[in-house]
Formats: structure tokens, C-alpha cells, sequence
């Protein structure tokens, strides 16, 4: 009987292997990627006297605390910006009691 249930097992784990090898992801070919033609190089322009760059985007984060922390994290928040030019924070002070209800509703919307 020992051998019977061993032939079963086997026979088993040999079906769910196949199972799983064929339920693997195919593998994809990468793109061929041509060698772009020369082409010669445009004669030089001048470039005008006073270049615009383009205003840096800023991004704003909110950054959402619990009312009653201390305000050291104001001054973190403080750092952290002057370190980031590009980030702006805007910390939003929740009293303890609808911290739950806060981030339920701002991951919601």
C-alpha cells in the first residue's frame, strides 16, 4: 500500500509541475533597433543673447500630522524644503480623533 501512495504522490507533484511550467510568462524578444543613418551635422546657429529657461516646475506634497505632535516636525518640514527647492510641503495639522477619517478620505478622492 506504501507504494501505491507513493506512485499517486508522485504522479501528482509530476502533473502540478507541468501545470506550473506551462503557466509560466513566455519570454519576449527584444526589439531589433536599427543603427541610425549619418547624417551631417547642421552648420552652427547662433544662439540668442538672452536664453529663457523655462520656469523650474514645483511639485507640492501634503504631508499630514497628528495636531498635538510637537513642532519639531514643522522645522523637518522647514529643512526639507529648503533642500528641495522643487517641493513644496503643505502640512496639514489633524486632531488625533479624525486621523482615521482624514486619510479614508483623502485616499478616496
Amino acid at each position: 500500500m506504501f507504494k501505491n501512495i507513493t506512485k499517486i504522490v508522485l504522479a501528482i507533484l509530476v502533473v502540478a509541475s507541468f501545470i506550473l511550467a506551462g503557466c509560466q510568462p513566455q519570454p519576449t524578444a527584444a526589439p531589433e533597433v536599427e543603427a541610425p543613418a549619418e547624417v551631417e551635422a547642421p552648420a552652427e546657429e547662433e544662439a540668442p543673447a538672452e536664453a529663457e529657461e523655462p520656469a523650474p516646475e514645483v511639485v507640492e506634497i501634503t504631508y499630514m500630522r497628528q495636531a498635538d505632535n510637537p513642532d519639531i516636525e514643522l522645522d523637518y518640514v522647514k529643512e526639507f524644503e529648503e533642500a528641495n527647492p522643487g517641493i513644496k510641503v503643505k502640512v496639514d495639522s489633524v486632531p488625533a480623533n479624525d486621523n482615521y477619517n482624514k486619510l479614508v478620505l483623502t485616499t478616496n478622492a
